[in-house]
């Protein structure tokens, strides 16, 4: 088991990346049973050309309610890198939302987040320009999951409306230019809305307050499928379980 999940881990980190605009990430799956449950994830992924870690964290409020919270880094070279610099694909994206949760049985859960997502990217379309834009996604997330003491598996599909704006392109010298000026920039302003549909497939192995985490999520962008959008994520990561700790 050592050997495989060691495995796991240096493929997602030695993929190759380069630019796209629009990277899917890891969807917080928390599977809540009861009040004041809670739920802390750290995970490293690989889209089509774009890298990126992850920090997660989710608490129920009530028997019903909860809240959940996401944070990811993205860049195209996980040895390093700043992420601040004007290349390929680097950027940052920060959520949070609200749900409703049922346990449907001991095993089986049942849940659905619906939250807002806001973002940003730094990409380099060729050798003479490089261009800054940020979006905002408004989102829905329903999942259901069986969960036991030592296997975690849940199904989520994610729909969401994103907003995409440019907000600074700039030619080599640094000077800044006109979005008319930028094809790709001026076809991102043309078609800067758009509906997503992102299914996910998340497998959790391990015991009570710990698991490690495999996820799948694939993106289709059913307004503007021919923009350059990463399709799917792959990470894998470690998830914990806090309360349980302070239980034991």
């Amino acid at each position: 088991m050592a050997k495989f999940i060691i495995g796991l881990f240096c493929i997602v980190m030695l993929v190759g990346c380069a630019h796209r605009y629009y990277a899917p990430v890891t969807q917080n799956v928390p599977l809540f049973e009861e009040k004041g449950e809670s739920r802390v994830s750290y995970n490293f992924g690989n889209t089509d050309e774009t890298s990126f870690i992850n920090l997660m964290a989710a608490y129920a409020l009530t028997d019903n309610y909860a809240v959940h919270a996401n944070f990811n880094l993205m860049f195209t070279d996980p040895m390093g890198g700043l992420l601040f610099d004007a290349d390929l694909g680097k950027g940052g994206e920060g959520g949070l939302a609200f749900g409703w949760y049922k346990p449907l049985n001991k095993k089986i859960r049942f849940e659905i987040f619906g939250g807002d997502a806001i973002g940003y990217r730094n990409n380099r379309p060729d050798a003479n320009q490089y261009l800054r834009f940020r979006y905002n996604k408004l989102y829905l997330q329903p999942s259901i999951g069986l969960t036991t003491n030592l296997i975690d598996l849940a199904w989520t599909t994610s729909f969401s409306y994103m907003n995409m704006f440019i907000t600074n392109v700039y030619d080599s010298d640094g000077e800044r230019i006109d979005i008319s000026r930028n094809k790709i920039a001026e076809e991102i302003q043309n078609k800067r809305h758009s509906l997503l549909f992102e299914p996910g497939i998340t497998l959790r192995i391990g015991g009570k307050q710990a698991k490690f985490q495999l996820q799948i999520v694939n993106t289709f962008n059913l307004s503007h499928p021919e923009l350059p959008y990463d399709r799917y994520s792959i990470s894998c990561g470690l998830f914990f379980l806090p309360n349980i700790w302070l239980k034991d």
